[in-house]
């Protein structure tokens, strides 16, 4: 009995170092992605868009600063 709990437990454990794994490999692959800014690509953000919005918010903000 005690073997088979010990084997049990085993493979308990080997599932869950299986399922981490899997984790941390997810979570690479997104961290790849976001260096190589390729991750915005696949959601459908134009980055150039973004950046042209923030421009135009600090160019605004700085405008009404001057008057």
């Amino acid at each position: 009995a005690v073997a088979v709990k010990i084997a049990l437990d085993n493979v308990i454990q080997s599932e869950l170092q299986v399922a981490q794994a899997k984790i941390q490999l997810n979570i690479d692959i997104l961290r790849y992605e976001l260096a190589k800014n390729h991750i915005f690509e696949k959601f459908g953000v134009n980055v150039n868009d973004i950046i042209d919005r923030l421009m135009k918010m600090t160019d605004t903000k700085q405008t009404d600063l001057k008057f």
